[in-house]
């Protein structure tokens, strides 16, 4: 029976929605991915977590690739470019993650020499760009054209204008910015519940014509 993967950060992990997504414990029911999977009555399995960056995105779709199944259909959600990620073996899931941009007001001392020396919006771009054209060519090894590509309104916001590098040839569609779909945030200042609703059902259309 074909499934849905969801990947992205706290916009699809339903931060703000109810306190177990807030604190990363799991990923809000009243999020847009379990809605898409009410609407077309298809299982639904949530791999976002809040406050990651592209790589590990990109990081955790590749740990699924003994589980995509060939019906199946990966939703993929970007976000901030400026977002960084390290893999460390000290960390029982491998994982050390920087997950804020050079903005942040509270980095530690090797955060602070990261964005110092790496942390461009060219680099950023660059690296967001790799990560996006190897997951897409990844997903169609796999399964074939069954991955859609949507952004966070974060995607672009601390890029001062730099865009997705040209030669990765996938189209980035920009999700949460049309005021008929985003009508209400949470105390936090994620999206709201009826915000969610609204994106699932623009999303269950894309998906329909997808899926057939």
């Amino acid at each position: 029976m074909a499934k849905l993967y969801f990947f992205g950060d706290s916009y699809t992990y339903g931060t703000g929605l109810c306190d177990d997504a807030t604190f990363n414990i799991k990923p809000s029911e009243l999020a847009y991915p379990s809605l898409v999977g009410r609407h077309l009555n298809m299982e639904v399995e949530n791999c976002a977590m809040g406050g990651i960056g592209n790589k590990e995105i990109f990081h955790r779709i590749t740990h699924f690739h003994s589980a995509f199944q060939p019906d199946d259909i990966v939703v993929v959600m970007w976000t901030c470019a400026q977002r960084a990620m390290f893999l460390n073996s000290s960390e029982p899931n491998g994982i050390r993650a920087v997950n804020y941009h050079e903005e942040d007001p509270v980095k530690s001392d090797w955060m602070q020499t990261y964005y110092k020396y790496f942390g461009s919006n060219e680099n950023a771009i660059f690296e967001t760009s790799v990560y996006i054209a190897l997951t897409n060519y990844y997903i169609n090894e796999q399964i074939g054209n069954r991955i859609l590509n949507f952004c966070t309104p974060l995607f672009g916001e601390q890029a001062n204008g730099e865009v997705l590098s040209e030669w990765a040839n996938v189209e980035v569609t920009p999700a949460f910015i049309s005021p008929s779909i985003c009508v209400d945030q949470t105390p936090c200042g994620h999206e709201g519940p009826q915000t969610h609703k609204k994106f699932a059902k623009h999303l269950s259309r894309i998906l329909v014509d997808k899926l057939n």
